[in-house]
Formats: C-alpha cells, sequence, structure tokens
C-alpha cells in the first residue's frame, strides 16, 4: 500500500539541515557542503562572499544558478550528524572544489 501525503514538498532552495553540491556549468567541477540554514541564504553566501567556490566561478567566468544545487542528504539529527554525512559524500565524491583553504 502506498502511502500519500498532502503535504507539498519543500522547494529545494529553502531546504535546511542538508548535504549538497554545487557544480560549476562549465568545467563540471564540484564543491559539497553543508549546512543547517536554508541553501538559499548559504548559495548566497558562496556567490558573494570570497573563498574557494567564488574563486572558481570567477577563474570560470560563470554563475551559478539554483539548477547547479543538488542535494545529496538531509537529516534532522543535527549539526554533528550533518558534519559526518558531509564527510562522507566529500570521500565518496572526491570534488574539484575543495572545501577549505588548507585542501589547495
Amino acid at each position: 500500500m502506498t502511502m500519500y501525503t498532502l503535504k507539498p514538498p519543500v522547494e529545494k532552495m529553502i531546504r535546511s539541515g542538508v548535504v549538497y553540491k554545487l557544480t560549476c556549468p562549465l568545467c563540471t567541477a564540484c564543491y559539497v557542503g553543508q549546512s543547517s540554514r536554508h541553501i538559499q541564504a548559504r548559495f548566497r553566501e558562496h556567490i558573494k562572499n570570497r573563498g574557494l567556490v567564488k574563486k572558481h566561478l570567477t577563474q570560470c567566468n560563470i554563475t551559478l544558478t539554483d539548477d547547479n544545487v543538488e542535494i545529496l542528504a538531509s537529516t534532522s539529527r543535527g549539526e554533528g550528524y550533518l558534519m559526518t554525512l558531509e564527510a562522507l559524500w566529500i570521500m565518496e565524491l572526491k570534488p574539484a572544489i575543495p572545501s577549505t583553504e588548507a585542501g589547495c
């Protein structure tokens, strides 16, 4: 028996407690991150603030859109579990854009 829900799905960019992947549409390099806040807020920070994602986007002369964001996992178990999920996805995908400067 299939269970149906009356509750509409939460729009991707306003989901929180997620591990996400940003993919450069030009060279397909990716970045894996996590956020306990709405993805939209974190996405804006990547685009506006100095950091490795912004640096890569500038080098490729490209702008990301919502279409370049993919949710890999979600949890409501807290920040520690979210960070563990992020680490596992980074080990699995080996993203070309590192999470920290030390990874360069």
